[in-house]
């Protein structure tokens, strides 16, 4: 028996130690049960306002959606599980029926038949049966006959209802249907009779038969019923036309009476095999069980009615046959099989009569049937509490369907918006018991769909998403393995590790996974890029829970020794380096009991922790590792639950599977902005983990003991906005500019929100960079300083964060220069304002000329100011780019006191020129102004005047001293 397995049992007897459990009662499964009158009923201790949250049930094991919250009340005892023993297949609908056996360890049947469609291969039903043994198909009538404590029970295969009982000696056991007179027939072990009915009177004859007949089987070739008498060694062979005795075939000359196979007497088989015989239509040959330790099949020719072969079986136990007429295979069930660490059913070749391969399959195989519209066989195995249905094609068993699911880790994928529920199967564990499940559940949560995944584990216990490959990480806790599981739910990998850990978590940093080996007292981290493991840490003794605190990069661990009991040790934590993986704290939370469960919320950057012996949730602070605060709950403080955005902490009464008692159905919420209990409510039966799943807004908590998901509504999202004001800045180079972040809590909104900002230009600085909304802090304000140098249009966003929510606002900064330039003699100047860069300013002739330079592509404003003495008529203003006069359209003249202001834009595809024309341009002469032309001209006139009067007055002296130098040269 594993380690752990003493470990829970060990558990389980203190905790249930002087308590008395009701008995379990047994109704038939349908819609009128699905009721729970604790469903609205709050707890003495919690708020009498709050009623439950749950606002309905999904039971995995049928798909089925039931609202408020359901528990299956057959649940109200630990671990009532099926032991299915004996199946048989309705060829009509495609369904298999299943009879739930008799418990070895307690002897006692839970009295149901389960019912799976063969389609779906999921239970869509189950039906109180008292103690269901044998059964057969009526395909005539469309019934199923169960042998049970009345005698018969009757099933309608097309209703899926109870019609009816038929009162027999006890002991009824092995059932077969002749389908030509309409009989049932119902071998009876302890008083070695086959008693015959008539369904349409019920009227029975009883048929003496050889000692001990369990299994019957129909020949509609030769219209006879043969009889496995395995207490004599016989084939008893009756004609099905008048009853009569045909023969007494001897199969086994030493045979040994099943009653010391069985409990009490003997463990070899669970009890009486009603399965072990079949007929061969291709070759007319009854195949049977005739010996059980070690097991052989034997060979009966129906022509001669003798034994022509056999079939050794090796060291299996052998239990129950069935035939595959497309293959002509014939299947034995070995329920035996050495130390029971697998199951395996044993395929023989209708031809050769040889072995050809040996399906590993549940523990405890017994009772089995073919569906020839699937071509699969489906197994019942008493021991691990599944079926499983191997494949006629390949003869491969993959798949484990559980009588009940028994759901522990659960996983929200947001990748493909499924939720994934780790099928662990039970944790009751003994010599006669070893319930077992490998499958992972894929869950709709939309419709309620359950897809049941191969996981190649065992055990299933936990599940961890990998944000960064998008991959699923599944801890299997028997077989001591990870399962990876990439999108399309295909294993890519297996890593192994220490048997008997219990959780596992993906540290968002570095991208590892972290697994607590609670038996093997380490913890193993996986290389999410390899799948490989890349160090195991002796941190301490008895790692159990994990939890990632984002902020401060450290990886907390509790560490409880399980089997001390719940008091009387000292648990501790560790918080480790998320980088380096070296111990960061050691420390104790200052109570004395079993740390479990933890989890951490980045709104707060605190850590809570589950106290199983105190019933209480332990508060840390992320920055120094010191308790804060201590908050007890009711039923048991177990496992932890953070959802984002509600700001909330759901409290389980169970921290992995079968720890607590098995009765617990508390579930509490605490509020971690106020640190106080809201409300506690009930759901199923050992309520283990839970995610939340953004896309419907509920938590799904998983439901042990009920095989169920109870879905939750948090309650109101609280949240925050951002805003910013003003929402456009006008900057000028090098000098600062400021706008207010205004954070207001929504909701009872309580938290620490983060600011940071991206800017497309000017530096930016926050101050403070996080705002604390409280309970007496609604709204909070902060600073945005922007300081930039190159003129332009920028787009800064700021952003607000706490944990996984944020949002996020935008403001836009315009950087401008401004330029002033002369305009004319009167002393006036213009001012010339652009989010572009200015050059080359000048004035001249009544134009204001620039150039304007920006990134090609982009456009740029400019603002003109002008006084009024320089524009006489605005309608004669006018704008040139690069020489090209801008439309009136295009620009506008703005009166504002003492000047115009002329706006217009620009496009950039190189540097531009500029020319603003206040006006008409100034006449010219030779490219002189016309008023200044006539003066120069008029003093040029006068002063020639002058100097013609001159010359002609002293013209006679010019003109000696003109001829005197002629001659003289």
């Amino acid at each position: 028996m594993p380690k752990t397995c003493a470990i829970i049992f060990l558990i389980l007897a203190l905790t249930f130690l002087g308590t008395t459990y009701p008995a379990a009662s047994n109704p038939s499964f349908s819609t009128a049960n699905l009721r729970d009158t604790l469903s609205t009923t709050s707890l003495p201790d919690a708020p009498a306002s709050l009623m439950s949250p749950v606002k309905e049930t999904l039971i995995l094991r049928n798909n089925t959606i039931v609202p408020g919250n359901y528990s299956p009340v057959n649940q109200v005892s630990f671990n009532q599980l099926d032991y299915p023993t004996a199946v048989a297949y309705a060829s009509h609908t495609n369904h298999i029926y299943v009879t739930s056996g008799v418990s070895l360890a307690t002897r006692i049947s839970p009295n149901r038949v389960v019912v799976i469609d063969g389609n779906t291969d999921r239970i869509i039903t189950e039906l109180n049966v008292s103690d269901p043994r044998g059964l057969a198909y009526d395909p005539l009538n469309e019934n199923v006959y169960v042998a049970s404590s009345p005698g018969i029970t009757v099933i309608s295969d097309t209703t899926l209802t109870v019609t009816g009982n038929i009162t027999l000696q006890s002991g009824s056991s092995g059932v077969a249907y002749d389908p030509t007179n309409n009989h049932v027939y119902v071998s009876n072990y302890s008083k070695n009779i086959i008693q015959v009915i008539d369904p349409s009177t019920n009227q029975v004859t009883n048929l003496k038969v050889a000692a001990g007949p369990t299994g019957i089987v129909y020949d509609p070739d030769n219209k006879r019923l043969y009889v496995n008498c395995m207490d004599a060694g016989t084939v008893f062979e009756i004609n099905a036309t008048n009853n009569a005795v045909i023969a007494n075939v001897t199969v086994n000359t030493a045979p040994t009476k099943l009653s010391t196979l069985m409990p009490p007497l003997g463990n070899s088989i669970p009890q009486l095999p009603t399965q072990n015989i079949l007929y061969d239509t291709s070759n007319q040959r009854i195949y049977l069980i005739s010996r059980i330790g070690p097991g052989i099949v034997s060979i009966l020719n129906t022509v001669t009615n003798k034994v022509i072969g056999t079939v050794p079986l090796g060291p299996y136990s052998p239990f129950g046959l069935a035939y595959d007429a497309s293959t002509h295979n014939i299947y034995a069930t070995n329920y035996a099989s050495g130390a029971q660490s697998q199951g395996y059913t044993s395929i023989i070749n209708g031809t050769t009569n040889k072995i050809v391969a040996n399906a590993t399959v549940g523990l405890g195989p017994t009772g089995i049937a073919y569906d020839p519209q699937n071509g699969n066989m489906y197994v019942a195995c008493a021991r691990s509490d599944t079926v499983s249905i191997i494949h006629g094609a390949t003869n491969k068993s993959n798949f484990f369907l559980g009588s009940q699911d028994f759901p522990m880790g659960v996983a929200y994928n947001p990748a493909n918006h499924l939720l994934y529920v780790a099928d662990q199967g039970s944790y009751t564990a003994t010599l006669v018991k070893a319930s077992i499940s490998s499958s992972l559940l894929a869950v709709n949560t939309t419709t309620g769909k359950v897809q049941q995944i191969i996981n190649a584990g065992i055990g299933p216990e936990a599940i961890a998403y990998n944000d960064y490959n998008k991959n699923l990480y599944v801890l299997n806790m028997w077989s001591g393995s990870v399962s990876v599981l990439n999108p399309m739910n295909e294993i890519i990998a297996q890593v192994p590790v220490p048997s008997g850990s219990l959780s596992l978590l993906y540290n968002s940093d570095n991208h590892d996974i972290y697994v607590a080996n609670e038996e093997s007292n380490t913890v193993s981290i996986i290389d999410s890029l390899s799948n490989t493991i890349i160090a195991t840490l002796n941190e301490g003794k008895h790692p159990l829970g994990l939890a990632y605190d984002s902020i401060d990069n450290l990886v907390y661990i509790t560490h409880t020794p399980l089997y001390q009991g719940p008091k009387g040790y000292a648990s501790y934590i560790t918080a480790l380096d998320g980088r380096t993986n070296e111990i960061v704290a050691n420390f104790t939370v200052g109570i004395d009991g079993g740390l479990l469960g933890i989890a951490y919320d980045p709104t707060n950057d605190n850590i809570y922790v589950a106290d199983w012996a105190t019933s209480s949730v332990s508060i840390i602070r992320g920055s120094d590792q010191s308790v804060i605060g201590n908050i007890y709950v009711p039923g048991g403080a177990q496992g932890l639950i953070y959802v984002p955005g509600y700001e909330k902490l759901f409290v389980t009464s169970q921290f992995t599977g079968g720890l607590g008692s098995p009765n617990a159905r508390t579930v509490s919420i605490i509020d971690t902005r106020t640190q106080s209990l809201l409300q506690n409510f009930t759901a199923g039966y050992e309520p283990t983990s839970g995610t939340y799943d953004p896309d419907t807004g509920y938590v799904y908590i998983s439901n042990y003991e009920s095989g169920t998901l109870s879905v939750v509504a948090p309650g109101e999202v609280t949240d925050f906005n951002i805003a910013v004001t003003p929402p456009l800045i006008m900057l000028q180079p090098t000098i600062p500019g400021s706008a207010t972040i205004i954070v207001t809590g929504l909701r009872g909104f309580i938290g620490n929100v983060t600011l940071t900002a991206t800017s497309s230009g000017p530096t930016t600085r926050i101050g403070p960079s996080i705002l604390t909304l409280s309970p007496d802090t609604r709204s909070a304000s902060a600073t945005l300083t922007l300081t930039g140098t190159h003129p332009g249009e920028f787009t800064i966003t700021i952003e607000a964060e706490v944990g996984s929510l944020s949002h996020s606002v935008q403001l836009t900064a315009i950087l401008t220069q401004s330029v002033s330039v002369s305009c004319g003699s009167s002393g006036a100047y213009c001012l010339v304002t652009s989010d572009s860069i200015l050059s080359n300013l000048g004035f001249s002739e009544n134009v204001l000329q620039f150039n304007a330079t920006g990134l090609i592509g982009t456009a740029a404003f400019v603002n003109v100011t002008v006084p009024k003495i320089l524009v006489a008529n605005i309608n004669q203003i006018r704008i040139f780019l690069d020489k090209y006069q801008l439309p009136d359209y295009e620009f506008s003249v703005i009166t504002t006191g003492h000047n115009y202001l002329i706006q217009f834009s620009v496009a950039f595809h190189s540097s531009v020129q500029i020319q603003v024309q206040f006006g008409p341009a100034t006449p010219t002469v030779f490219g002189i102004q016309t008023e200044l032309f006539y003066v120069i001209a008029g003093a040029i006139v006068a002063t020639l005047a002058g100097a013609v009067v001159v010359v002609k007055r002293r013209w006679p002296e010019i003109s000696k001293h003109l001829i005197s130098s002629i001659l003289i040269d």
